[in-house]
């Protein structure tokens, strides 16, 4: 009997990853009609032909799970978002929202949510009725569905050792931290938990008019470490309901607190907060800074500060899209009272050709940690690098 429903999920787990070969993949994006009859199919093989193997979750707890899973996609989403609008990230999305638009939507996203967490329960449910490797199959599920999950559109797209760092960063390792959690809440709180948190996600991505463009450090911090807490979050609580006996409500102190960390930490990454890091991928402040040095920039927030930096500050300002870190060796103004800077890195023999304009300015460096930087600085080691650049600001 445990075969049979090893069989069973081998074939709907089989079944499911058609859906991303190149060729079905697109016809599927295009074609609605065959888009349905794929996954209803799978839908009815799932609920209907295949025998059952239901996580066993008392109603109570289940309740709890799906409730922790809609208030974590909330969560998560609210992060990404405050750190969108605080840093004028936001763009339209492409997404039609007209009501025969925000239906589709719904249906493309759902449909394929349902079926697939469906059968990550269905495994999960067989994986348990086993004996042996529980663990070991558990991850190998985990990882299939990352797989599965992959943009491999993009990932065909890369060029460098630099991009595939990032892709790796900023998807894949989201990815597997996703579906991990996905895994957890589906074990915690069956099949239900897991759609309540990827449908959330989801459909607010499709629905909501504009959308976060976040830096990839911002992307990557995010997408590994939330989807990680909450996990571990996630089981405790489970567990604590197990040995209660009762439905759980609240959130222990300790989670917050480790959430909140998290959260500061990634909106300091990425430019939030007044101070921000950037590191360092020249020599040109040498000996006062090095390659791979971490520089905390205090940004400029109201114009008036531009009159309170002073001849011998270290400037971090843009030019030409890339990040410069330089001295300020003269600070010129016209008659109209208008600032300018003349800027010099000190390993340069000479000062900068063009003076930074007040627009140009992004902040001051007020402190300077050593070799903090250095897995960024590898990144760039392959590519050639004007002087004074910093990497990784907002």
């Amino acid at each position: 009997m445990h075969r049979r429903y090893g069989y069973c999920s081998l074939l709907l787990l089989f079944l499911l990853s058609l859906s991303v070969l190149p060729g079905i993949r697109g016809l599927l994006s295009t074609d609605l009609l065959l888009f349905s009859a794929y996954w209803l199919t799978l839908l009815f093989l799932l609920y209907v032909i295949f025998p059952r193997a239901d996580i066993p979750v008392r109603g109570g707890l289940r309740r709890s799970m799906r409730l922790y899973a809609f208030s974590g996609a909330g969560i998560c989403l609210a992060i990404r978002y405050m750190a969108g609008v605080i840093m004028k990230k936001l763009a339209a999305t492409p997404y039609d929202h007209s009501l025969p638009g925000i239906l589709r939507n719904i249906f493309e996203v759902m449909l394929p949510i349902l079926v697939r967490e469906g059968i990550r329960a269905y495994a999960l449910g067989s994986i348990r009725r086993s004996v042996r490797h529980r663990a070991f199959r558990i991850t190998l599920l985990t990882l299939f569905l990352s797989l599965l999950m992959l943009n491999t559109v993009k990932l065909g797209q890369l060029r460098s050792e630099r991009e595939l760092f990032i892709y790796l960063a900023s998807d894949a390792a989201p990815g597997v931290s996703l579906q991990a959690l996905l895994t957890v809440l589906a074990q915690c709180g069956g099949a239900g938990a897991a759609v309540c948190y990827a449908g959330t996600a989801s459909l607010f991505q499709r629905l909501f008019p504009f959308l976060p463009e976040l830096p990839w450090l911002g992307e990557a911090s995010i997408g590994i470490c939330f989807p990680v807490l909450y996990a571990l979050f996630i089981r405790e609580q489970y567990r604590l309901g197990e040995e209660g006996g009762r439905e759980i409500s609240g959130i222990s102190i300790s989670y917050l607190l480790g959430l909140f960390t998290a959260i500061g930490l990634y909106w300091f990454c990425i430019g939030v907060f007044p101070l921000y890091p950037s590191v360092v991928l020249t020599g040109s402040m040498e000996p006062v800074i090095f390659p791979g040095d971490v520089v905390i920039i205090r940004r400029l927030s109201e114009e008036r500060e531009i009159y309170r930096i002073e001849e011998g500050e270290i400037l971090n300002f843009q030019r030409k899209e890339i990040n410069i870190t330089h001295r300020i060796i003269e600070i010129r103004e016209d008659e109209a009272g208008n600032r300018s800077f003349v800027t010099k890195g000190d390993n340069n023999a000479s000062e900068d050709v063009q003076p930074v304009q007040p627009n140009d300015v992004n902040g001051t460096v007020v402190r300077i940690l050593p070799k903090a930087g250095i897995p960024v600085l590898l990144l760039h080691s392959e590519r050639e690098t004007p002087e004074g650049v910093v990497d990784s600001s907002p």
